[in-house]
């Protein structure tokens, strides 16, 4: 059965409109779109923006998809509207909705508020506290999902439209960060500074567990792979792994060297069994050619063409980070989510293509965005495994009803009890288990 055709009727035509219009009704609802700025004979199911026309659903346009550039008084309105009612656009008599669900959207899927001043961290981070989402309290909901809901529910009402279920589907999409590969094992001069420091400390645990690392590598704590392939194939999830290869260290990279034989067999043991993307270290952050180099020993690695990524500490900034990205062959990025929050950065579990804003246009690269990380719920959060295991199940029930995927991060280094991360294995299967239709497990 051929999927319906929707027409969205509208007095301007602008790559905006087109971006959005296009991810809502093509890439999610996996329908067919057309345009146009006047009705013609044939035109069955209309959305009406920003114009009257008959029988049309109507939606108010509060201008933002008409505009060109950034403006900052976009924040302070927004900032002002209640958070039911963002984008608010009263416009004639009766409209089928009360907001203008095309610019919130765009506002959300382009990360409109990043290209703006904000506070940041100490690393430079957009963080969740600069987000409107966060500040009006709707971080945990994502306002995208819910307004692709809105519009094929109305549509259905209006026209008795039942549109396809989305193209992607409520899934757990399990990723792993692969920071350091052991936490002992392959050290060199760094183990014996760790040593001596745990031998002053006397903390004769960690003493024990470096010993046992050096004579047997399966023994050393991060040494986890046995361990997820056995949580992953229970439920026939195949992982997507980001692997750190700086080949020099630095302050934030402390990875292995990447040229270390062990190493390499290491990744392509787990390669044989998963998917690898690229972690790219923090020295690559505004630095094309280190981001190049380890994309390369990646590749000469596994020898297959490395297309993902998602950025160390998730150090990235708009327009820059991506920009890079898609100059250096990467076009698939997992990047978009906060570190110290669980929620829809960018409003949706969806994948999307990146708006550049700067320059008006829909770009190649691929964004996964994530909702929930492992060291999020810990470290920033400080939640004891239960706690956050009552959390993750309700992001997994909001992505469930709004049939959208739900992307995780977690490290092979989260199982270590003397790092903290005592009961955590648990949270983790009970995470994979919940990857059913029905919600079971």
């Amino acid at each position: 059965m051929q999927a319906p055709t929707v027409y969205i009727i509208s007095p301007q035509i602008t790559p905006r409109l087109e971006y959005v219009t296009d991810f809502i009704f093509r890439q999610v609802l996996g329908c067919g779109l057309q345009i146009s700025n006047s009705r013609s004979p044939g035109m069955q199911y209309i959305i009406e923006y920003g114009t009257t026309v008959e029988d049309g659903v109507r939606m108010p346009s509060c201008g933002l998809l008409w505009e060109q550039g950034i403006r900052r008084e976009w924040l302070a309105i927004l900032t002002g509207q209640d958070k039911n009612c963002l984008f608010a656009a009263g416009e004639g008599e009766g409209p089928d909705f009360d907001q203008d669900l095309f610019a919130l959207v765009f506002f959300f899927l382009s990360r409109y508020e990043e290209y703006l001043p904000y506070s940041g961290d100490a690393l430079g981070r957009f963080c969740a506290g600069d987000s409107l989402a966060y500040q009006k309290n709707i971080l945990q909901i994502p306002l995208v999902d819910h307004a692709i809901h809105w519009i094929r529910s109305k549509l259905k009402e209006k026209f008795d439209l039942m549109l396809p279920s989305p193209v992607q589907r409520f899934c757990i999409r399990p990723t792993l960060d692969v920071d350091q590969i052991w936490a002992y094992h392959r050290k060199g001069w760094k183990n014996i500074g760790g040593g001596l420091k745990d031998l002053l400390s006397w903390n004769i645990p960690a003493i024990k567990n470096r010993w046992r690392a050096r004579q047997d590598v399966s023994m050393d704590p991060f040494h986890t792979w046995a361990l997820l392939d056995e949580i992953h194939e229970q439920c026939d999830i195949r992982p997507i792994f980001f692997m750190l290869l700086a080949p020099e260290g630095g302050r934030l990279d402390k990875n292995h060297s990447p040229f270390d034989p062990e190493v390499q067999r290491q990744i392509l043991q787990i390669a044989e069994k998963n998917e690898i993307g690229l972690h790219p270290s923090a020295q690559s952050r505004q630095n094309g050619s280190q981001l190049m180099r380890e994309k390369k020993i990646l590749e000469q690695i596994t020898g297959r063409e490395v297309k993902r990524s998602r950025m160390h500490y998730l150090l990235m900034s708009l327009p820059g980070t991506y920009r890079m990205l898609l100059d250096f062959g990467l076009e698939h990025d997992f990047t978009m989510g906060f570190h110290d929050a669980v929620g829809y950065r960018a409003g949706t579990g969806y994948d999307f293509y990146w708006y550049d804003l700067e320059r008006e246009c829909q770009t190649r690269l691929r964004v996964t965005p994530f909702q929930v990380m492992d060291v999020s719920l810990k470290v920033h959060l400080k939640l004891q495994p239960h706690h956050a295991m009552a959390i993750v199940s309700d992001m997994i029930e909001t992505a469930r009803h709004y049939d959208s995927p739900l992307t995780t991060i977690w490290h092979n280094s989260s199982f270590y009890d003397l790092h903290g991360w005592a009961g955590w294995e648990q949270v983790y299967r009970g995470l994979i288990a919940k990857n059913t239709s029905d919600g079971s497990g």
